[in-house]
Parts: C-alpha cells; sequence; structure tokens
C-alpha cells in the first residue's frame, strides 16, 4: 500500500447542551517500512465529546467498515476537549492483509451525547469484548449473566455533589444513636472533572474466578460477593511490589486482579478500582439528604437506621449472613442503577486514609492523602455507622496479608478511568 494522507470532515455532534464539534482528520501509513497508520485528528467547537475512528477500504472486491477502537487503536478516545490529538493504529496487527486493502480510510467522529449514547459498558470477562450500550436490556441488568461471565458498568457524569454531613446532623445521630461515630466527613461540595465508569456491581466469586481463569466452570455461576480478596492481591503492595498510590498512580504489579483484568480488554481501559469520592459520587446519585432513602432529621431515627428493609432486599438465602454472602443484587439500585452500596459488606476504593480534615482538604478530582497505612472502606452495613449513608467512611490496614485469617471479608467494584486525575497533569504514567 502507498503512502496516503487524507482529510476527511467529520459529522457534527452535540454533547448535552454544549455546542456542536467537528473534528478534522489526518491520516498517512508509515509505508513501506511500517504497517503502522498515524491519525492526527483536531477537535473544535464544543466543550468535551468521546471520539469513534473508523476505517473504510475495500479488500478482494468487497467494501468494509472497521471499528478502531476494537481494532487496537491507541489513544485516548473519550472525554476530549477541544484540540490536537494522536492515534495510532496497525492493522497488520489487527489481522488485516495490507497489501490487499485498497480504497483505504480513516475517519475520527465525535459520539453525540456520550453520557447517554454510551451510559452502560458491558465487558465479557473470558476475553474483553465489551459494547456500549444506552438502555437496559429486556429485564434490566440484575439478571445471572451480568453477574458470571459479564461485567456492566454505569457512566457517571461529570460535576459537582454535596459530599459529608453537616454539624447539625452529626449531633442529632450521636444523640439518637448513644454514641459518636468517629468517622464523620464534614459536608462540602466537591466536583469530579470527568465522567467515568463505575461497576454497578460488588465483584462476585464468579467474576473473579472468570478473570483470573478464562475458562474458570468451578464457581462460574456462585453470584455471592467474592470473600476472599486483599488490597496487595487487588494491586500490589507498597512493601513488596513498590505499588504506592497516588504516588505511583495507575501503575499495578504485574500479574495482579487489576492487571488481569486489563490485559484481558487489551489495555484498551484504565481499569481499576475508584477514588473516594468517585464511590460517594456514584452513590449519592445526585442526593444531598441525610439518609439514603431522603429522609432527615425530622424523618424518626428508626424508620431510616432500618434501611436494610426500606430498600428492598431481594434476595436472601435462609442461613446466609446479611451483611456477608449476600447474593449480589440483593439491594435494589439507586438512580444511577448501582446495586448492593449499603448493607453489605464493605469496598475498598484508592484512597488512603489519614484523618477526616485530611479527607475533606480536597474538593476537586481528588486522590487521597500520600501516606498512611490504613485504606479507606466505603458502603458499611448498618451495625456501627449509623445505619445506611455514605458519610461516613472506615479504615483498614493497607498491607493487610490475609483477610480471612483476620476475619475482614472486603469487597471491591471496579471503576474505568476515562481521564486521569488532574492532579496528575493529564499524564496517566
Amino acid at each position: 500500500m502507498k503512502k496516503i494522507a487524507l482529510t476527511l470532515a467529520a459529522l457534527l455532534c452535540a454533547y448535552g447542551a454544549c455546542a456542536a464539534m467537528t473534528a478534522k482528520t489526518n491520516w498517512t501509513q508509515r509505508w513501506p517500512w511500517s504497517t503502522t497508520v498515524d491519525i492526527d485528528f483536531t477537535l473544535s467547537g464544543g466543550t468535551k465529546c468521546d471520539v469513534a475512528v473508523t476505517a473504510t477500504f475495500t479488500t478482494n472486491g468487497v467494501a468494509g467498515t472497521l471499528d478502531l477502537e476494537r481494532a487496537g487503536v491507541k489513544g485516548d478516545l473519550w472525554e476530549l476537549e477541544p484540540g490536537v490529538y494522536h492515534l495510532t493504529w496497525d492493522p497488520a496487527a489487527a489481522g488485516l492483509d495490507v497489501a490487499a486493502l485498497k480504497d483505504f480510510a480513516v475517519q475520527v467522529t465525535p459520539v453525540e451525547d456520550a453520557a447517554n449514547v454510551r451510559k452502560w459498558l458491558v465487558v465479557s470477562l473470558s476475553d474483553g469484548a465489551w459494547e456500549y450500550a444506552a438502555a437496559e436490556p429486556d429485564g434490566g441488568w440484575n439478571q445471572d449473566e451480568y453477574k458470571q461471565g459479564k461485567m456492566v458498568f454505569r457512566r457517571i457524569p461529570a460535576g459537582k455533589f454535596t459530599a459529608g454531613i453537616k454539624e447539625e446532623e452529626k449531633e442529632y445521630l450521636d444523640s439518637e444513636n448513644e454514641k459518636s461515630n468517629g468517622y464523620y466527613v464534614q459536608q462540602k461540595t466537591m466536583e469530579i472533572t470527568h465522567d467515568y465508569y463505575i461497576a454497578i456491581f460488588k465483584t462476585t466469586t464468579a467474576q473473579r474466578a472468570r478473570l483470573l481463569d478464562a475458562s474458570s466452570t468451578e464457581v462460574s455461576k456462585n453470584p455471592a460477593v467474592s470473600p476472599i480478596i486483599y488490597y496487595p492481591h487487588l494491586r500490589g503492595s507498597n512493601d513488596v511490589d513498590h505499588i504506592d498510590w497516588p504516588t505511583t498512580r495507575f501503575r499495578v504489579k504485574e500479574g495482579c486482579v487489576v492487571d488481569t483484568f486489563r490485559a484481558r480488554c487489551g489495555n484498551r481501559f484504565w481499569i481499576d478500582l475508584p477514588t473516594n469520592a468517585q464511590w460517594e459520587k456514584a452513590a449519592r446519585a445526585g442526593t444531598d439528604t441525610l439518609w439514603y432513602n431522603g429522609g432527615t432529621t425530622e424523618t424518626s431515627y428508626s424508620d431510616c437506621t432500618n434501611l436494610v428493609v426500606q430498600i428492598g432486599r431481594t434476595r436472601l438465602e435462609e442461613g446466609v449472613n446479611q451483611y456477608s454472602l449476600v447474593a449480589v443484587g440483593s439491594y435494589l439500585g439507586n438512580s444511577y442503577g448501582l446495586y448492593d452500596l449499603v448493607g453489605s459488606r464493605p469496598e475498598y476504593v484508592l484512597d488512603r486514609f489519614v484523618d477526616q480534615n485530611t479527607i475533606a482538604a480536597e474538593t476537586v478530582d481528588p486522590i487521597g492523602p500520600t501516606s498512611g497505612t490504613r485504606r479507606i472502606l466505603r458502603g458499611q452495613h448498618c451495625q456501627d455507622n449509623h445505619g445506611l449513608r455514605y458519610y461516613t467512611v472506615s479504615a483498614i490496614q493497607l498491607e493487610m496479608v490475609d483477610n480471612l485469617a483476620k476475619d475482614t471479608y472486603q469487597s471491591f467494584r471496579f471503576a474505568i478511568h476515562l481521564r486521569p486525575p488532574r492532579s496528575f497533569g493529564g499524564k496517566w504514567e
């Protein structure tokens, strides 16, 4: 194939209430010394959008179109602001007979209203294939196939949200419960500046088994929360592996659970745990009231603390501890469609825990402190956390080697980070 350069004008798109975004695309193949294609595009107008990248060609007299995101294009495709961007793609690595391609061209197209068009992301855990979806399937996501061989993510829109608790609410809870929780976070307005995805379910035993062994069938139908997990197993440890969020950013230990998931998806996504702020924004789903169910200090305390019943358990096996091995999806989802955020095992997030003031200090894309030996846990059950709410955290030793031996069964749900936090300077590494 001879060296070709072509400029294509992409379709206009609307991104929410913003002005339309346009894209101009230039592409060049490094032929004959390489099959790699360099794709440069300029976005203008609007504020932010995702992009779709497609190649059109003719082979053996048949015209074809290829989604380059699925074919291994390298570079950022999500939450892009106006500016100049560069992608690379190797058609030979994608399995195409480069010499046989004719009428070859590449086009970058802004994705209209990406927060809704790509509201859901469904990933196959066996082969890493994925699909975007704008709506839930018939019967919803709370079905076994989405807790076993697949994982569903919900796109959480960027923006400000209310976190923490007011002083008068803290006093009310301490008075009603006759003891102080000790882990309150002062109420504040926080902001996440980019969209991100978060799993709608805690990771199940079946999903973890499928991740670690794509052909696993031994526990492939177990919908309970994965019971044997500790933080170093998820990402790696500071003491042994020199993995130290946020100092080492999104780097993880080779072969750990997060690394395995990334590799399964062809390293297309920055898969990791959510930050503390991302978890809370997703959990609150736009609410700013004292109680998970919208109650205030004027609402009967007893009416609000029994939220295990309030939010509607849908599945409970006889003899199963309600806070541990209950099936995922047993508690109804919030308005974002996220299940089991409260009433079950607490979940790991990326941030370290030092004290409440440190947690409250950052307000824009917070990533947590750079030192400390404990990790924040979110989504407590109601025993010692004044009921089921989001303004409290608890902490656990970071370098724990065996949670099972210590009788601490933590859970986790994955997130997909579309852009690096602002404090990382716009870079992943």
